[in-house]
């Protein structure tokens, strides 16, 4: 089974086939979202192989800009780099 915030977003059975899970927009929370796979390995006689993949097709994401804190801090330690090669 595959949970998106706790809802139910798809389930699958036996391993095989490859089995499909989507969420819409409205699923989604702004912040933190939480993916969550439940996956239950029985005991069967040909063995009993349990894995998961995970791939993401697609997806509406902004990118999230750099504050500008990082760059004033970069920007201080190239400044320093710069006045320690000189002292030298």
């Amino acid at each position: 089974m595959a949970y998106l915030n706790g809802v139910q977003i798809g389930t699958a059975s036996g391993f095989t086939s490859w089995y499909s899970f989507s969420a819409t927009g409205s699923l989604f929370k702004a912040g933190i979202n939480t993916l969550q796979f439940i996956v239950t390995n029985y005991k069967l006689s040909g063995g009993n192989p349990t894995g998961i993949r995970a791939e993401f097709t697609s997806s509406n994401v902004n990118p999230v800009p750099v504050p500008a804190a990082i760059w004033l801090f970069g920007s201080s330690l190239l400044a320093l780099g710069v006045l320690k090669r000189r002292v030298i």
